[in-house]
């Protein structure tokens, strides 16, 4: 079963893309993980608030590993953030 481990700051919109997530899993993983690209492609932002709210370990791991991958360094994430702000 696909259950919400932190349901904190999700908003309406993110709740209805974790129901499709759930029905897509309940037809099979191929529905699924296609639910998942779909959701990563059409809303990059969504698909990582849905995903953490899923599986907060391992979407950290996942954006720690790509941050490495691409030799994104604390730095210029606190940069990125107070452009932001």
């Amino acid at each position: 079963m696909l259950e919400v481990v932190d349901s904190s700051d999700l908003t309406g919109a993110d709740w209805a893309e974790i129901n499709k997530l759930k029905r897509a899993y309940a037809v099979g993983e191929l529905s699924f993980r296609a639910a998942v690209a779909r959701l990563a492609q059409v809303d990059p932002v969504r698909y990582l608030t849905v995903m953490y709210a899923l599986d907060p370990a391992g979407t950290q791991d996942f954006v720690r590993d790509g941050m490495a991958a691409n030799e994104v360094g604390d730095d210029a994430v606190r940069a990125m953030i107070a452009r932001l702000s």
